[in-house]
């Protein structure tokens, strides 16, 4: 329920766990402690659509895309 639904694969950086998913409507990334399950950070941005990509973690920062395929207006995250 904290999370709303989980949308996306897991990408896994150390003990951090980082997914995508879909809250009360808004898309989110999501990072948590792979050990403990606490959440560590969430970003969301203006109109943010769910995030159903699995994020990519690459010297020290996350990508991720929001949306699907037929979404019109679809960004990337960094």
């Amino acid at each position: 329920p904290v999370f709303g639904r989980v949308m996306s694969g897991l990408a896994l950086d150390g003990d951090r766990l980082v997914f995508g998913g879909d809250a009360s409507g808004k898309g989110r990334l999501y990072c948590v402690d792979r050990h403990t399950g606490k959440l560590e950070w969430t970003f969301v941005a203006a109109d943010h659509k769910s995030v159903f990509c699995t994020p990519t973690i690459a010297a020290g920062k996350v990508y991720c895309g929001e949306g699907i395929h037929t979404d019109p207006d679809r960004r990337m995250f960094c």
